[in-house]
Order: C-alpha cells, then structure tokens, then sequence
C-alpha cells in the first residue's frame, strides 16, 4: 500500500484539502481518521481499492492480477467503469443544458423527446426534475445496462402510473438523458435507424466537452479507451480466475458506463466545491439540496451527498465493482472504487468510516 498527496493548487474559493479537520454545525471530522476507517474496513479483504478522501489516497492491492496481463497495481489513475456514478455525471451535464436555455428542473421533458416516439399514459407529466430523483414512475426493467435505445423508447411509450411517481431507483431515469441531451440542444435528427447511435455519440462528446475537459480530464468515453488496460473486477480471493470487464457501454450510457479514474472523479468532485467551472453556486446549491443525481433521493443521506455504483458479473461467480462519490460537510470531496466484493453496501461502509471520523 502507498500513500501519496495530489498536488492540487488551493485555489481562491476552494477549500483547502490540505487540513485535517473538517467542521460544520454539527461537529468535526478527521480526513486522517475517515481515511483510516475505510482502510480498516477494506484491507485484506478485497483484491484491490483506492480511497480518495480531501487530498488524502490510499492505494491498495490490484487493479488487475497477473491472471490478466499486464498486471497493474490499484492506483488513482487506472481507468475503470464507475458503474451508477456516471449518474451524477449525468446530472451536471443536464444542470448545464437547462440553464443555458433557461428552462429549469420543473419544466416537462416530452418536447425533448424524439417527435416520432408514442408518449405513452402521464409521460406528458414527467418533469426534470423526476427523472434526476427517480421519481417519474419508470418501472420497466432497466437493470445494469438493460438502457438502450430500444429500452428506453419502450419506456416512454409504456409510460407511467401516476401512482408510481414517487421514488424508486431505476437507471433508465438517467440512460433517457442520452437520447434527450441532443434535442436539448437543438442537434440535427437523422431519424430512424441511425437515431440511436447519433444520440450516444452527441452525448458522449458533450460529456467530455462540458464535463470532464473543462476540469482537465481527457481520454474518457464509455468504454475502455484502447490500451489504457483498465482495471478488472474479480471475485474474492481471486486465485487464477481471469476478472471481467464491463465492456463497451457507448449505446447503453448515462445511467452507468463512463470508463475514468479516481483521479478523474475528484477533479469533477473538486468542482463542486469551489469555483463555477462546472456549474454556479446556485445550481450546485439546487443540485445538493434537491438530490439531483444524488442517492438521498432515493436513501437517507445525513451530513453529506454521495452516489454509488455496484456491477456484478456472473450471478454463481463473485464478481463485484463498487464506486462512490460524495462531498461531506459541504466541504470534503470522497471517491472510492473497489473492485471486488467487500461484503457490504460501499455507501454503507463510506458512511460507517464518516461516523466514526469525529473529532472534538
């Protein structure tokens, strides 16, 4: 295990990861000790993580075992598929849209559905902001990367029981995204049957260009980018068993499947925190208090924000990803990745490392 610092600049308006301590009305915690816990919930346990806790990282065990070559070590720069994480991705990016536009997360999605789709019963009534809180009523299946175009035009033209609008997790509240971004902002439809791939490929570049590039992150795209050599996830212990890859997500992306790293993950984190590149402090003020591609809109959250992903493979065989981002106190950005199963629901082992981080 190795323990290294980001060099990151403090700038004007950010806050100064650097300290340990972190305050608010409710009392303080330790980045050491919030570090610390996660370590000890974790170590020996898995084949590989990274924590990212401030500016603090633990790097332990393997991104991927000598089973698959080349083998690499855990660290804050292997690519890996973040899993449901890439929904807060999402979130920012349609934040962005509206805002330019001057819609808001109130107004109704239906105009930026493709005009030639069957709007089934109540989608006329679905809002933004339902869909960024799970709560436009989608209950058809849409599971892991169950979120293609076909899936999701499905949905639409099933609709929804006025009823089933309240929250409920599903991934294709967030995979629409991909198909309405474009109409969003006004892209020039091919129609059927090239809709589909014109869609993911405008939302994946207006991901990078207004998500990731503007905080320095490159190379992103919602598979593995050729010879980055990604991380892989295993069973635990791995022993000689090759370790799965998500694959390519490019037709089924926005409720999961970017492909980046935990270094990636906190630069966009680092965002919220200070500064406007990404998005204004009241549209973070909104994003936060609203749970707007957050997990407390669908689970109690209290003194944070944060959002996990879980993939597993083979139902008989072990295999487990688990990724989570979240801001702390308003202040302190965590981002940890797992790439086996640690026998717990990460957000619960994140939020049992928080509590038991207080100082006086």
């Amino acid at each position: 295990m190795s323990l290294i610092l980001f060099a990151t600049a403090c700038n004007p308006g950010s806050v100064n990861n650097a300290l340990d301590r972190y305050c608010d009305a409710s009392g303080c915690i330790s980045v050491n000790q919030f570090s610390a816990n996660i370590d000890s919930q974790l170590q020996n346990k898995v084949v590989g993580y990274v924590s990212v806790v401030g500016l603090k990282v633990v790097e332990y065990g393997q991104a991927r075992t000598g089973t698959d070559a080349p083998s690499r070590k855990m660290a804050s720069d292997v690519p890996i598929n973040i899993a449901s994480v890439t929904k807060t991705l999402t979130a920012i990016a349609v934040l962005q849209s509206l805002a330019k536009h001057n819609k808001t997360i109130d107004d109704k999605i239906s105009p930026y559905l493709p005009a030639d789709w069957t709007k089934g019963p109540n989608v006329t009534t679905i809002s933004f902001r339902d869909l960024l809180t799970h709560s436009a009523g989608f209950r058809d299946n849409g599971g892991g990367a169950n979120t293609t175009y076909a899936i999701v035009k499905k949905q639409v033209s099933d609709g929804v029981q006025l009823a089933n609008k309240t929250p409920l997790y599903n991934n294709l509240n967030f995979a629409i995204f991909r198909e309405m971004l474009p109409f969003m902002e006004g892209f020039n439809d091919p129609g059927e049957p090239g809709r589909a791939a014109a869609t993911a490929n405008f939302y994946i570049n207006y991901m990078r260009q207004n998500v990731f590039q503007p905080v320095g992150v490159t190379g992103t795209d919602c598979k593995p980018v050729a010879n980055s050599h990604p991380a892989l996830y295993y069973p635990f212990p791995p022993g000689n068993t090759p370790g799965n890859e998500a694959g390519d997500w490019t037709l089924a992306c926005g409720g999961g499947g970017w492909v980046v790293t935990a270094g990636d993950l906190y630069l966009v984190l680092n965002s919220l925190l200070g500064g406007t590149t990404l998005l204004t402090d009241a549209q973070k003020t909104l994003m936060n208090n609203n749970c707007l591609g957050w997990d407390c809109s669908v689970q109690t959250q209290t003194d944070y924000v944060g959002k996990n992903g879980l993939l597993v493979g083979a139902p008989t065989g072990g295999f487990e990803l688990n990724t989570f981002v979240g801001i702390f106190k308003g202040k302190l950005p965590v981002v940890l990745i797992i790439n086996s199963d640690p026998g717990q629901n990460i957000t619960g082992l994140v939020a049992n490392a928080f509590a038991g981080a207080g100082v006086p």
